[in-house]
């Protein structure tokens, strides 16, 4: 018979099994059994609190926690696992102040300065978090996670080659430390090298086969590559072997998103919903998924089920309003649309190619549409609009009037997002365009860079009148050209359109032109290949209009994505100052959308900024986290401009719809992905909202 010595033995090797082997629920359950046949026995609290908190069970997991405080004083994991668990929960201040008890208690223990280091990096307190882990490196030089600290602090200031040689460096010394791998191929990822990535991350996986972190890693790149079926092969994989990370369900449920298998997405969602029943991002995900799917029925009810499943959560309630009133809306638009729209569908129908072309650049429909959205010459211009999409009428450049009255040419067929919202629409970002045209009075001084098709320009050159100065800039002389003609056609005397990239040098840039969305066209970044190929990566992140369904915004689709070509080319740069001064006249507004250059533009703007061509311009520009910024990071537009005494204000609507702006403090305030407006000192632009 086993002694009870034996069956603790016993009991604690089958916890540790199953807390190697990453199966989280079945450390859990025997950590639970240890602890309710031994419950003197640390290692059922100490495993325990470890997955459940791995799980996402973060209330159970501080449970354990204390409870090993209790019964072991003297040992450090208690207050490790609760600085982890704070960490977990978002609560950084509380996890440093834990961290900091570690250190004071247990000066050799590592997560004192572990966890201090990561919540200071992501805190943005890069001098602090650089302190640790310079300590930590003294303290600690035979372990690894302190030079991968390092690296990873290195790539949050923005040192790319530090951090590149330190993650090498990693490599180096820890051949056997999955962790230089991954971080070498996120090195490699945020520059867009995504060959070199996806090679590192097979190397490692075939060094750790089925390691979690490796995994994950490849899987996404395979995503960021446009390998969708790959890559959910790997999130298949990756879930079947930590059936508990929610990462892998996600992962997989999004992958099959973009590759338009909606149910096997709804089914990965389910699946996550019974396997972690705790957690609500499988609800919030299928919601989303339901919702670009265009039925907000279904969207409906899993938010009615998700708020019942987590009552305190307030985002369940806002997320099923949202889906009632789509709900509504469609109900009203179907029966609307189907006895209003005849006379109009019946019109376009019998009308030909040329003829609907001609009503598409009609600057007398447009008169109608626009002062009477609900109107008969606006239903005429949306089955005009619908019957060329269904004849595929689009398969060459379009004239078409705007809703500001200007026409632009654009082709639908080949620019997927700003063309195509122009046919479907009339317009793009026409809250920014309204707020921009009323903020500017005749007289005014107003530059567009990253004019693009030139809309914004064209509506502003009215706005500033005979007596007004516009100047549109774009790097793609293709755009520039079209613009001239746009010009012309618009009668646009007072706006000059100019072939150049901004930046913080006089020179030459290299820029990459995207085929199937120019809009997205950019300075091209250090370590770009010749063909382009990384920067295609960029596109797998934004979505494109489908005229079929053209609200429910997509990702590019396999066939597009292989489609999709980018070209580089040299193009002349100048400063904002450069071209401030040669306008001979103080600059009153200037809005700038450069895809992340705008950091770089803003470096050579300093002159101007500080009132050198008289008083400074208030700015707008796009703020993203959907593309890396060019030369540094996000947040030192912000505190560019902070330092100046500027003010900073969003759009409470977005750009897209405009509405009132709201001042915001700080970087960490600001949209994933909008434009903001900097207004100099003593100047409010909500005014003008």
């Amino acid at each position: 018979m086993a002694t009870a010595a034996e069956d603790v033995a016993a009991a604690i090797k089958a916890v540790h099994d199953a807390d190697r082997r990453g199966d989280r629920a079945a450390a859990i359950a025997l950590a639970a059994a240890l602890r309710s046949r031994f419950p003197a026995e640390p290692t059922g609290y100490r495993i325990g609190a470890k997955n459940l908190r791995i799980s996402g069970r973060l209330d159970e997991a501080e449970a354990l926690a204390r409870a090993g405080m209790q019964l072991s004083p003297d040992k450090s994991w208690p207050l490790v696992e609760m600085a982890w668990t704070e960490a977990a929960r978002g609560r950084r201040a509380e996890a440093i102040r834990w961290a900091g008890d570690i250190r004071a208690r247990f000066p050799a223990e590592q997560s004192g300065y572990r966890v201090a280091s990561a919540m200071l990096r992501l805190e943005g307190k890069l001098d602090e978090a650089a302190a640790f882990a310079r300590d930590a490196l003294a303290r600690f030089p035979g372990e690894a996670w302190p030079w991968t600290d390092a690296a990873a602090l290195a790539q949050a200031r923005g040192e790319w080659d530090e951090a590149d040689g330190l993650w090498a460096e990693v490599r180096t010394r820890f051949p056997a430390e999955p962790a230089a791998y991954v971080g070498g191929a996120a090195m490699h990822s945020r520059h867009f090298r995504l060959d070199a990535a996806e090679a590192m991350l097979l190397d490692a996986i075939a060094r750790f086969p089925g390691h979690r972190d490796v995994l994950k890693a490849l899987a996404e790149t395979h995503e960021k590559r446009g390998k969708l079926d790959v890559a959910a092969k790997r999130y298949g994989e990756l879930r079947d072997r930590y059936p508990d990370l929610l990462a892998a369900h996600l992962g997989l449920a999004e992958a099959l998103a973009r590759m338009g298998k909606r149910a096997e997405a709804e089914a990965a969602c389910r699946e996550a919903m019974t396997r972690l029943p705790e957690a609500g991002a499988p609800h919030a995900t299928f919601v989303t998924l339901a919702m670009k799917g265009g039925d907000p029925g279904t969207a409906l009810a899993r938010s009615l089920a998700a708020h019942r499943l987590f009552p305190r959560d307030p985002q369940w309630q806002q997320r099923a309003e949202t889906a009632r009133r789509a709900v509504a809306a469609q109900i009203i638009e179907r029966r609307r649309a189907s006895w209003q729209g005849r006379p109009a569908r019946a019109l376009a129908r019998t009308m030909g190619p040329a003829l609907r072309r001609a009503a598409l650049r009609s600057r007398t429909l447009w008169r109608h549409w626009s002062t009477a959205p609900g109107g008969f010459a606006s239903r005429l211009r949306r089955a005009v609009v619908a019957e060329i999409v269904r004849r595929n009428e689009y398969a060459r450049p379009l004239e078409i009037c705007l809703a500001t009255g200007d026409r632009v040419i654009a082709d639908p067929s080949r620019d997927l997002v700003i063309a195509r919202q122009f046919l479907l629409a009339g317009h793009y970002e026409a809250g920014l365009t309204r707020w921009i045209c009323r903020r500017l009075k005749p007289g005014q001084t107003f530059i567009d860079v990253g004019t693009c098709y030139g809309h914004i320009a064209l509506a502003a050159s009215r706005a500033v009148g005979p007596a007004g100065s516009v100047i549109a800039i774009d790097a793609s002389a293709a755009r520039i050209e079209a613009l001239a003609r746009a010009i012309e056609h618009n009668r646009c005397g007072n706006l000059k359109s100019v072939w150049v990239a901004v930046g913080s040098h006089t020179g030459v840039a290299r820029f990459a032109l995207y085929s199937s969305n120019p809009g997205a066209s950019r300075l091209a970044w250090r370590g770009i290949s010749e063909t382009g190929d990384e920067a295609l990566a960029l596109l797998d992140g934004l979505t494109v209009v489908d005229l079929e369904a053209p609200d429910r915004p997509r990702m590019l689709t396999d066939a597009e994505r292989r489609e999709a070509r980018v070209v580089l080319v040299e193009v002349p740069m100048r400063t904002l100052d450069d071209l401030a001064a040669d306008t001979g006249r103080p600059i009153d507004l200037i809005k700038m959308d450069i895809e992340g250059a705008e950091l770089e533009a803003l470096r050579g703007a300093t002159r101007l900024l500080d009132g050198a061509f008289g008083p400074p311009p208030t700015i707008t520009l796009e703020y993203s986290t959907l593309f890396p910024t060019f030369g540094g990071r996000r947040d030192e537009i912000f505190a560019l401009f902070a330092a100046r005494g500027w003010t900073a204000w969003r759009f409470e609507k977005g750009k897209a719809r405009g509405g009132r702006l709201v001042q915001i403090a700080s970087d960490t305030a600001a949209p994933a992905h909008d434009d903001l407006v900097f207004a100099p000192p003593g100047k409010s632009p909500a005014d003008d909202a």
